[in-house]
């Protein structure tokens, strides 16, 4: 992999992996280190650090592949994605923000939004199948009442 910007020093790495596994997060390493928080979370990826603290907000890696997604058992409902959007507009509001959170959030914010429409769509659609299946019960009771075959 080729890496972009100075190397770093053999100390800040070892200092990077002290903070890390002492649960320091990313931005608190980045301050220490006077480096970028982008800098020190695609740091800890590269030395393989697991465990710490500095990672667990940010979950998968910027670079993870799709398959390692984790499928959900029941779709979110719509107010739970409102809740991610909610959130994501709080952080946004927040004047400390890195600009790692801010593309994520922007991220999330589209996502939630696009997950509540197409499900509002969903649940339309669900809707309009339950009216039809009600509508075909119907008229197979009046064909059965008046003995016409059903198509």
């Amino acid at each position: 992999m080729v890496t972009k910007g100075k190397a770093w020093p053999l100390e800040e790495e070892l200092k990077l992996k002290e903070l890390f596994e002492a649960g320091e997060s990313a931005s608190s390493i980045a301050a220490k280190l006077s480096k970028t928080e982008i800098a020190v979370i695609h740091k800890i990826k590269r030395l393989g650090l697991k465990g710490g603290g500095a990672l667990k907000r940010f979950g998968p890696s910027p670079s993870s592949s799709s398959s390692e997604l984790k499928l959900q058992g029941e779709l979110l409902t719509i107010e739970d994605a409102l809740r991610y959007l909610g959130g994501a507009m709080l952080t946004l509001s927040r004047p400390e923000i890195s600009k790692f959170e801010l593309e994520r959030c922007k991220v999330l914010a589209h996502t939630a939004s696009k997950y509540a429409d197409d499900m509002a769509r969903h649940l339309n659609f669900r809707g309009l199948e339950m009216e039809c299946e009600r509508w075909r019960k119907k008229y197979e009771d009046v064909a059965k009442a008046k003995k016409i075959s059903p198509r």
